[in-house]
């Protein structure tokens, strides 16, 4: 094990708490986070929005991603219950598909892509009360999978993306037929690295295909009035 290495495994054993099953042999890991982001039975959010970017908050700190989950609605149609899972909770199910009811199916290609899922446990449940707000009422703080380190950080879904300056830079760029990479490239030489951009070169390509996506739709139409912009000038 070399220096680097033993400087990050110091840093993992400050970072969370390791505990092994008796029964079972297995490991599960709890984040040490200020306690100040971290969540707690009892906690009152004004709104699920709010419960929710409180547990982002504390997963990026704690070095994992978070994403929403079951809801529970009454007789009312009125979300009563939800849940903030880890991002790795579950496993992947993969999705068949009807041969017969579609055309051309041999030519269909699937991806082989691996899953992250590792049937994670934590999470945390609300539940929305009388006077409007959500209520932590159950947290289950222990997951099965190490955590990501602070250095990569900026790798997960959370810690990345494409604010109203970024997409401003990449449409500008986009006008004068610079591509998303050298865009991204760009940007990584401004901010002083690729940690500092808060975006990847995947998030510029798709901002990118979703833009021309949506130009897409109106483009006959703004040739149509370039031309008689032009006609007029004649």
């Amino acid at each position: 094990m070399d220096i680097r290495s033993k400087a990050r495994t110091l840093n993992n054993i400050s970072k969370w708490e390791e505990r092994v099953c008796i029964n079972s042999g297995r490991k599960f890991f709890k984040p040490k986070v200020s306690g100040s982001i971290t969540p707690a039975v009892g906690m009152l959010f004004k709104s699920f929005d709010e419960a929710f970017a409180f547990y982002q908050r504390y997963a990026l700190a704690a070095g994992f991603s978070a994403r929403k989950n079951t809801s529970w609605k009454n007789v009312c149609g009125l979300v009563k219950i939800r849940y903030i899972v880890c991002s790795k909770e579950g496993f992947h199910v993969s999705k068949e598909i009807d041969s017969g009811s579609v055309e051309n199916s041999k030519t269909i290609v699937r991806r082989n892509r691996g899953s992250k899922r590792v049937g994670c446990n934590a999470h945390v449940k609300l539940i929305l009360e009388n006077n409007n707000m959500f209520k932590i009422y159950y947290f289950e703080e222990e997951h099965n999978h190490i955590f990501v380190e602070d250095e990569d950080i900026h790798f997960l879904p959370a810690a990345r993306s494409i604010d109203y300056v970024k997409e401003s830079f990449i449409s500008g760029l986009s006008a004068i037929n610079i591509g998303p990479v050298k865009t991204f490239n760009i940007m990584k030489t401004m901010y002083g690295g690729f940690g500092e951009v808060g975006a990847s070169k995947v998030d510029c390509k798709n901002y990118r295909r979703d833009l021309n996506l949506y130009i897409g739709e109106y483009d006959a139409e703004m040739v149509v009035r370039r031309l008689i912009r032009k006609k007029e000038c004649y």
